[in-house]
Parts: structure tokens; sequence; C-alpha cells
């Protein structure tokens, strides 16, 4: 049975369990409060005593399937897409003029990590989109525990002393790391599925030049998932010229 099939019937019984309980309540509620009628009143308690009895019953069966059903998480696929380049140069220059024309400022560098942040902004009143881009040899976990733990904290912090973003604004941040090849943190940068917070939306995009591969981390359910998809159509649409055509 598969973790999603198990977590299914896991809320099952619970729902059950719950609907056993307040019922129980209920009728023990009304045989005591409402029915002055022995008869009737000792219905009721018939009637409770059994949902009470079913309760312990379902509850039991809950705990033993919570205990006993090993769920993992179904593992995230992310959108992989062909591009025409294995050249970085190339890749970087097109995206930069994209930014240019979509009305980003110039690039800029933060080397408050190990390694160099370049970034760009575009600023709508209180929303700002921010690219950042980085490019190495292969993803290190210091790089990936930036991304996921605190999403390049030292940077935003950066960007707020220097009022380049605002407390109040919301943020779109599409997060570019590019590699000569893939390794395990790339792939949990790229196939976990994406959380989301309140003004702070994040898109993580993965490019492998060894494979000319576009990778594009996917939001499978969630809150703010509008964000999600506004993010990831934006970026490529920065991109259509240079993917290659699968329709061949």
């Amino acid at each position: 049975m598969k973790s999603k099939h198990k977590l299914l019937l896991i809320k099952f019984s619970i729902s059950v369990t719950g609907i056993f309980f307040v019922t129980a309540f209920i009728l023990k509620g009304i045989s005591a409060y409402i029915l002055k009628s022995n008869l009737y009143r000792q219905l009721y308690e018939n009637r409770s005593n059994a949902c009470f009895l079913a309760f312990a019953a379902s509850a039991t069966i809950m705990i033993l399937l919570m205990n006993h059903m090993k769920i993992t998480p179904e593992r995230v696929k992310s959108t992989k897409l062909k591009i025409k380049y294995r050249d970085y140069e190339k890749i970087n220059e097109w995206i930069e003029q994209q930014l240019k024309n979509d009305g980003y400022g110039e690039i800029q560098e933060y080397d408050g990590y190990s390694y160099k942040i370049r970034y760009a902004y575009q600023r709508n009143l209180d929303i700002v989109y921010l690219i950042m881009m980085i490019r190495e040899e292969e993803m290190t976990e210091e790089m990936y525990q930036g991304y996921d733990e605190a999403r390049f904290e030292k940077l935003g912090n950066y960007l707020l002393e220097n009022k380049i973003v605002r407390e109040d604004d919301s943020i779109y941040m599409t997060f570019i790391i590019c590699v000569d090849r893939t390794n395990k943190y790339f792939s949990k940068y790229t196939e976990t599925d994406i959380e989301q917070f309140p003004r702070r939306y994040s898109l993580p995009i993965g490019i492998s030049l060894a494979s000319k591969t576009l990778y594009i981390g996917t939001q499978e359910e969630g809150m703010y998932k509008g964000a999600y998809k506004k993010l990831k159509k934006k970026f490529q649409t920065y991109l259509e010229p240079i993917l290659e055509d699968t329709k061949k």
C-alpha cells in the first residue's frame, strides 16, 4: 500500500473515532438533561453506551494503524526541461538580458557566504521580485542549508539593511543554482515539495550543465500555490527561446 493511501486510511480512522466520541456525548446529554420518560431515557443511554464502545474500538484500531503503518514521504519529482546550451556564459547572458528587458535593475553581487550570490530585483509598490543566481561546480551542503533552513538569511538581512526590501514587502524569490554536475544536495534542493511562507514566496531552479537539464522545484499542494504558479510562469517565459523543442 502506498504511503498516501496509508495516510488516507489513518485520517479516516481518526474521523470515525471523533464521530463516535461526539455522538456518544450528545446522546448522553439528551438522556440526562432533556428526556423525562424513563423508557426513552434508557433507549438513548443504551445508544450512548454503544457509541462509547464503538469509540473505544475505533480508537484502538486508529492507534494500531498509527503505530504499525510506516509512512514514507512520496518523492516529489521536479519539472525537467532540456536546454540548448552547455555553456554557462550563454545561459547567463540570456537570463541577464531577459531580466533587463523585464525591468530588473543591474546585477549585483553578495559575498557573505563562501560562494558568491549574484542578484537583481524589480519593485512594484510593495511587491519585490528577486532573482538570485549561484554558479558552482556542484551544490554543497552549506548551499543547501542556506536555502532550506533560512532562505539565504544573511542575504535577506543585507537586503533589509540596504533598504532594497522592506519588512512589509511581499517578496517573490527565484533561486537559480547552476552546477556542472548533480549530487544528493542538488536533488534535495530541486526534488523536495516547496513550502511557502506568508509574503515570502520562493521558487528553486537548478541547472545541470553536464546533462543540459533545467530543474524547476515543485509545489504539489499547500498554501500560496498561486504564488508558486506565478513565479514558475514568469521564469519559464524568460527561458522559452533556449529550451529544446521536446515535441520533435
